[in-house]
């Protein structure tokens, strides 16, 4: 949220008030996000629709000023419910496995009746998504004419990091992760790819620290580039 809006990211708003920016309660940078203001018997959603490409992760901070038991931020993965927060709680850290294919991320806070305590709303920030396939809106003029793959950033990186490529025309696309060995630990994308340039994240929660290859495989071009997992 550190735009100071929400127009990083395509997200929608549902209930009885959106969302707002806040930048004075924040767990990190300048701004959060902040559940709208409700009364008895309504609630605020936030919501963001992605597609996995590989088994991910969402993870997020959330801070909640309500009253204990009843007045409750509820984070959802399409209908199912992750998990319920109420009371006053202080920042604190959530992570949830996320299955490949399309899935709906939300975050609702909701009011029953009567009482108010604490300041009645939630706050969610540092939001990271891992397993999706960004597609990078930038001028068509400005995508180079042959395959191109970048050097991942941050490098070296613990756990995550941001593998970015540009493909000139619609083709095959594979992108494939390799160890100092040779061996590849992990396939992430190996599909029909419209022209564009791309951002995915890829989480190295499971592999051990080392150098590791990523490669980029498209109808008539493979290329190749090197990152360091510091654990």
């Amino acid at each position: 949220f550190e735009s100071g809006n929400f127009s990083e990211n395509d997200w929608y708003f549902g209930g009885d008030s959106d969302w707002v920016i806040d930048n004075s309660i924040f767990y990190s940078g300048l701004y959060s996000s902040k559940s709208g203001i409700i009364t008895d018997n309504q609630s605020t959603s936030m919501s963001i629709d992605f597609e996995f490409v590989e088994d991910g992760t969402v993870s997020f901070y959330k801070k909640v000023s309500s009253e204990p038991g009843y007045d409750k931020l509820f984070f959802y993965i399409d209908d199912i419910s992750q998990g319920a927060w109420s009371g006053e709680s202080g920042w604190s850290y959530h992570s949830y496995p996320v299955s490949t294919g399309n899935h709906t991320l939300s975050w609702i806070y909701i009011k029953d009746v009567n009482t108010i305590t604490g300041l009645d709303c939630a706050w969610v920030d540092n939001i990271l998504v891992t397993g999706i396939l960004l597609d990078i809106e930038e001028d068509q003029a400005v995508i180079p004419d042959k395959p191109m793959l970048y050097q991942n950033y941050p490098n070296p990186f613990n756990p995550a990091t941001t593998i970015r490529f540009s493909v000139p025309s619609v083709q095959n696309v594979k992108l494939n992760i390799f160890n100092s060995n040779g061996q590849l630990v992990k396939n992430i994308i190996d599909k029909k790819m419209d022209k564009g340039i791309y951002s995915i994240t890829f989480d190295a929660k499971d592999l051990i620290s080392g150098i590791y290859f990523y490669t980029l495989e498209t109808d008539n071009k493979k290329l190749t580039q090197k990152m360091l997992l510091i654990k």
